[in-house]
C-alpha cells in the first residue's frame, strides 16, 4: 500500500495523499468505495497488462507521507529510502522508482515492472554509452539492481519469473521484509470487523475494500498457519471466505502459493533484509466460526525465498 493512488478521469486522490479519508467519516465512504475493485481489475493478470492495461485507477508516486489503517498499522515514507539510493548510484536518474496499483494481482504488476524495467534499462545503457569518460573509467555495463520493500519483492518475483531474459539482465535484488510465504496479517485486513478495533466506521469501509482487493488476497499465507491444536493447516479458499475474504480470488492466490512451491525458481543475487527479535504474527486460530486471532510469536528468524 506504498504508492499513491488517483482516480485517472478526475485526478481526485484515492490513498495515500490527504488523511482525512481515515478520519472523515463522509469523505472515506465515496474514496473507499473508488478503491473497491471492479470485476475487471479483479480479473486482472499478466496477460491484461500486457493486453489492455487497466486504466481507471493510476498509480502516481511512492508514498511521500506517513499513512496508516487499523490492524495494519503504520506505512512509513520512501523519499528517504529513494533519497539514500540516489547518493550511491553513478547519476540520480539510474534510479528509478516505481509506483504500482497495490489493490491489482501481483501478476498483472509483475508484468508493467518488467515493462518499465527493461524500458529504464535500455535508456540508461544509452546514456552511460554516451559519456566516453564513464566508458573510460571502466563503468560496467548496466545491468538492474531492483530493490523492494514488503509487497514490492513479490512484485519482481514475479516481473522475473514473466521474463527470463530480464531476470538474465538483473545484477542483484534486495528486498526488505517481503513475505514470500504470505502474511498472516493480510487475513486480519479480511476479518476487521471482529477484531476490536477502532473506528468501527473505518473498520467496516476498510474491510469491504479489502475483500474485493486481489492484491490483498495475494498476501494470504500459502505456509501451515490454521491451528487445529495438534495440527496446523493450510488455509483454503472456504476457510478465508469465512474470515470474510473472496472465495475465487482465494482459490487464485493459494494456488499461486502451491505453483511457487513446486517452480524452484529464486531471485537472481537476492539479498533478503529480514528483521529479528521483533513481533511477529504466524498463525491463527478460529473463534465462533468466523472470527481470525493471530498468534504472535517472539522472532521472525527466516526470510523464505
Amino acid at each position: 500500500m506504498g504508492s499513491v493512488l488517483e482516480d485517472t478521469v478526475t485526478g481526485r486522490p484515492l490513498w495515500g495523499a490527504d488523511l482525512g479519508m481515515l478520519t472523515n467519516s463522509s469523505m472515506g465512504e465515496g474514496l473507499f468505495g473508488a478503491l473497491r475493485a471492479d470485476a475487471q481489475e479483479q480479473a486482472a493478470d499478466a496477460g491484461t497488462a500486457r493486453r489492455a492495461p487497466l486504466t481507471r485507477v493510476r498509480a502516481t508516486g511512492l508514498l511521500a507521507r506517513p499513512w496508516w489503517l487499523p490492524v495494519l498499522e503504520g506505512l512509513d515514507p520512501y523519499s528517504d529510502a529513494v533519497t539514500a539510493l540516489r547518493r550511491v548510484t553513478l547519476a540520480p536518474e539510474a534510479v528509478a522508482p516505481f509506483p504500482y496499483d497495490w489493490r491489482i494481482a501481483v501478476s498483472y504488476n509483475g508484468a508493467l515492472l518488467a515493462r518499465t524495467a527493461r524500458a529504464h534499462l535500455e535508456r540508461w545503457r544509452e546514456r552511460v554509452a554516451a559519456r566516453p569518460e564513464w566508458v573510460a573509467a571502466g563503468v560496467r555495463q548496466p545491468r538492474l539492481l531492483f530493490v523492494a520493500h514488503s509487497m514490492g519483492g513479490l512484485v519482481v518475483r514475479a516481473a522475473l519469473e514473466q521474463d527470463p531474459e530480464l531476470a538474465a539482465d538483473t545484477r542483484a535484488v534486495i528486498t526488505v521484509g517481503t513475505p514470500f510465504l504470505g502474511s498472516v496479517k493480510s487475513v486480519l485486513a479480511l476479518n476487521l470487523l471482529n477484531t476490536g478495533a477502532k473506528p468501527t466506521w473505518l473498520l467496516r469501509r476498510v474491510q469491504a475494500m479489502a475483500a474485493t482487493l486481489p492484491g490483498v488476497h495475494d498476501l494470504l499465507p500459502g505456509y501451515r498457519c490454521l491451528d487445529r491444536g495438534l495440527e496446523a493447516e493450510r488455509l483454503t479458499p472456504g476457510d478465508v471466505a469465512r474470515f470474510g475474504g473472496d472465495q475465487d480470488l482465494a482459490a487464485r492466490s493459494l494456488g499461486e502459493h502451491a505453483r511457487h512451491r513446486a517452480s524452484g525458481f529464486t531471485l537472481p543475487g537476492h539479498r533478503a533484509v529480514v528483521g529479528e527479535a521483533q513481533p511477529t504474527m504466524q498463525t491463527l486460530d478460529e473463534q465462533q466460526g468466523r472470527r481470525a486471532r493471530c498468534c504472535t510469536g517472539a522472532r521472525c528468524r527466516a526470510a523464505p525465498r
